[in-house]
């Protein structure tokens, strides 16, 4: 009895076999969904550089023209209510940051710029987590793009410079202004601050100086910001 045991071992049935194929194809067609959108990403920007587009100012337009912002009452006033943590992706935040150096602005907000992969139950479909940096890379200064899907969002890991495409290379700054409805100027904004009435700035002016000193030219341009909200205080 003990002989035929070890000599008919039990194999795995065709339905184990099945199920096992699926969670494996399930787990490749993710992987190669988020290796797709970070290629496409990279090779999106690499063909507005050639074509002579400029650093990219058209695509952070076109991202900010697709703002994505959480309206009442999905959003709470943060200092009324519990922090709800998965609320965090949504937020539009602008700092200043010192890259090389030098004081140059960072953004990052929600857009509705398509991402590759589909997010979970519960959350809105299609939005991407946008983050714009200066990053050194020894003297030399790149700003970068960085985008996530939204449901993918980790505050710490915002931003990975070894991987993120640069918009554009060897720039000398990048400053963003910020104008709220009276029209004063900002050089910083959080919509989860009171200061700003939770509420989106209604224009941005962006301006990048690229080019070594004797060379250097300066790009600007300004948006109005197609979305905004009103959050009881």
């Amino acid at each position: 009895m003990r002989n035929s045991r070890l000599n008919n071992p039990r194999g795995f049935t065709l339905v184990e076999v099945l199920v096992a194929l699926a969670i494996f194809s399930g787990l490749m067609l993710t992987l190669f969904s988020s290796f797709n959108a970070f290629m496409s990403s990279g090779e999106m920007i690499r063909e507005r550089q050639d074509n002579g587009q400029g650093p990219g100012l058209d695509l952070m337009i076109s991202d900010l023209e697709q703002v994505f912002i959480l309206q009442p009452p999905r959003f709470r006033n943060p200092e009324k209510s519990d922090a709800d943590e998965t609320r965090k992706q949504f937020r539009f935040i602008a700092e200043q940051d010192q890259a090389g150096g030098r004081t140059v602005s960072a953004l990052s907000f929600a857009s509705l710029t398509p991402v590759q992969v589909g997010s979970p139950p519960g959350l809105p479909g299609g939005i991407t987590r946008l983050t714009y940096y200066v990053h050194a890379h020894g003297e030399r200064l790149d700003l970068h793009r960085a985008d996530r899907p939204a449901f993918l969002f980790d505050e710490d890991r915002e931003a990975t410079p070894c991987a993120d495409p640069v918009l554009a290379r060897d720039i000398q700054g990048f400053d963003l202004v910020f104008f709220d409805g009276e029209g004063d100027e900002h050089e910083t904004w959080d919509t989860f601050d009171e200061e700003t009435g939770f509420a989106l700035p209604s224009r941005m002016d962006i301006r990048i100086t690229l080019g070594r000193e004797e060379e250097k030219r300066v790009i600007t341009t300004a948006i109005f910001l197609p979305v905004n909200r009103e959050v009881d205080k």
